[in-house]
């Protein structure tokens, strides 16, 4: 009995022992967490509409160079007219000094002319001369009486051709008068002297004149052909016709011009002269005094040694 006693003892304190120093086993460890699930991928937000497209620049602008306003008018050219469109007056007085003639010779001369913007166009002149002798009983007449028709032609902005075309009609005063209506313009007025003293004769007038504008240049030049029609020079069989040639060359800088002109007028016929032509030279200054008119002086003398002298011209000529 005590040995199974003892036996039984020796195991239950076995079992003691092996129960102290059995290690527990460890708790069980938490399930993992599940591991989220990936969120469905997004799709890509499609792109926005591009941007609009930058506005075009602005058109180039051509810069105009403002018109050039000539003050005053185009400048004056001796024995050429004008070529301005509108109405245009021209309105002078010379005095003449005449070697061999103890005399004061005056002579008026007005010319109207209007050319409208097509170019067709018409004038109207006539002179008046008045002669003082230093003895002897003066002299004064009214010349012919100029109408005729004009063509302007623009070849651009710097070049204009004008046609003219006009009877110059025998009204002029007779008898010694005409010679102070001569007298009065050889001078001053060489290529109108013999149609505007009349010398009892209507004459036809063709002429051609040009006129160009280089810089502050300004040249013209003209032709052209009297022819008597009818009385004294046209029942005489010794002249058929005056051929008349004029060129002048000037500058007009601003308000002020300068020009001087040479004036050949050739006789056509039998005269039975040994000279049968005349020749002259012309001066002028002109300076505007409005924005359509001009002031100006003028010189002319002869080129003949048997016609010596000066003449001195105040003038006036404004377009409207």
């Amino acid at each position: 009995m005590r040995l199974q006693a003892f036996a039984l003892g020796v195991v239950l304190s076995s079992l003691g022992v092996q129960t102290a120093f059995a290690q527990p086993e460890p708790a069980p460890s938490p399930p993992a967490e599940p591991e989220p699930a990936p969120e469905p991928p997004t799709e890509a937000t499609p792109p926005g509409p591009p941007p609009p497209p930058a506005p075009p620049p602005p058109p180039a602008t051509a810069v105009v160079a403002p018109a050039t306003v000539v003050v005053g008018g185009q400048s004056i050219l001796p024995n050429l007219l004008s070529t301005a469109a509108g109405t245009t007056i021209d309105a002078r007085a010379d005095l003449s000094d005449l070697d061999g003639i103890n005399a004061t010779v005056l002579g008026l001369a007005v010319l109207v002319q209007h050319i409208t913007p097509t170019g067709l166009g018409g004038y109207a002149s006539i002179p008046v001369a008045y002669v003082s002798p230093d003895t002897g009983d003066s002299l004064s007449g009214v010349g012919n009486l100029e109408l005729g028709g004009l063509y302007a032609i623009r070849q651009g902005a710097a070049t204009d051709i004008l046609l003219r075309g006009g009877l110059s009609l025998d009204t002029a005063s007779s008898g010694d008068d005409q010679l102070a209506l001569l007298y009065s313009s050889i001078l001053p007025r060489l290529s109108d002297a013999y149609t505007s003293s009349g010398l009892e004769t209507t004459w036809a007038r063709l002429q051609g004149q040009v006129r160009h504008a280089e810089g502050i240049a300004r040249l013209g030049g003209s032709v052209g052909l009297d022819i008597p029609v009818a009385g004294t020079i046209a029942d005489d069989d010794r002249v058929d016709a005056l051929l008349q040639f004029a060129i002048s060359a000037g500058m007009q800088s601003g308000a002020f011009g300068v020009s001087a002109g040479f004036t050949y007028v050739q006789l056509i016929g039998n005269s039975g002269g040994t000279d049968d032509n005349i020749t002259g030279v012309n001066l002028l200054g002109d300076y505007a005094v409005g924005p359509t008119a001009r002031l100006f002086a003028t010189m002319g003398l002869s080129l003949e040694d048997q016609l010596d002298g000066l003449s001195f011209g105040l003038g006036v000529r404004a377009t409207m």
